[in-house]
């Protein structure tokens, strides 16, 4: 019996592994890469529009929309957190307003930090080989890290990874992969 119920775990596991990574890239998220691969703005530029009046930008995002879509930037400016959208397209900033919830996560990350935002994504890029599909900024400290998801072989793999910059040095890592 014992032997039996050890078998079925393991079929339970693997099935459960194997229906997680057939499920894969969701529609939202294939359409929001297909958004960020078409738009004139890339995520480095919607992040350097966001912080042309000294602001810092602590998480990145694409949401589609009939037009393409709009670049959903969350930065600290003069202590108050905000969202800005940013028309894929054509650069424009189309709203701001107060950063609630999950907007608003992640700020504290860039407090002493010893690299901003931007550079953390461009280093995941060149890591990557592809844009950012979106990033967030998380830990304080020794710990601040940016989360970022690259977009991989034109859109059929997202590549997670994890940046930080300690010891002077940045630090890269692979933490996951899903087509």
């Amino acid at each position: 019996m014992q032997h039996v119920r050890k078998h079925v775990l393991v079929f339970a596991l693997a099935l459960a592994a194997t229906t997680a990574s057939a499920a894969g890239i969701d529609a939202g998220d294939r359409a929001e890469m297909a958004a960020v691969l078409k738009a004139s703005i890339t995520p480095a530029k919607a992040l350097e529009i966001a912080q042309s009046d000294g602001s810092r930008a602590f998480a990145l995002g694409l949401e589609t929309a009939g037009n393409g879509g709009y670049y959903e930037v969350s930065i600290l400016r003069n202590h108050a957190k905000l969202v800005l959208h940013i028309d894929a397209n054509s650069g424009k900033v189309l709203s701001s307003g107060a950063a609630h919830g999950e907007e608003g996560q992640g700020a504290e990350a860039l407090v002493g930090a010893k690299f901003t935002f931007a550079d953390a994504i461009v280093q995941a890029e060149l890591a990557g080989g592809g844009p950012a599909l979106e990033a967030s900024a998380g830990g304080r400290g020794e710990q601040a890290h940016v989360d970022v998801d690259i977009i991989q072989g034109r859109g059929a793999r997202i590549a997670h990874y994890r940046v930080s910059m300690q010891a002077g040095k940045w630090q890269v890592s692979l933490i996951g992969t899903q087509s």
